[in-house]
């Protein structure tokens, strides 16, 4: 994965990799769709809502000296940005 992508496409490309739809990781994060959308774009997305949708994905996210690793829980793997 490309280094410096914004949150939101990091997030579609995790949807992408888990097949599965934005409007579907909004709503099983307890969000709507355009709910969602009008947070990224608002920049409003809490660490709350963050946690949430990670964990819907499987992620969880590390911050580390100067960079941030998505781990994905169930494999263990480390994609640091």
């Amino acid at each position: 994965m490309a280094k410096y992508l914004n949150l939101k496409d990091e997030i579609k490309q995790f949807c992408l990799e888990k097949n599965m739809t934005f409007k579907e990781l909004a709503e099983k994060s307890n969000m709507s769709e355009r709910g969602l959308h009008n947070k990224f774009y608002r920049d409003s997305l809490t660490v709350k809502d963050l946690r949430q949708i990670l964990d819907v994905l499987g992620k969880e996210m590390v911050f580390k000296d100067k960079e941030i690793i998505f781990i994905d829980k169930s494999k263990n793997n480390q994609d640091k940005k």
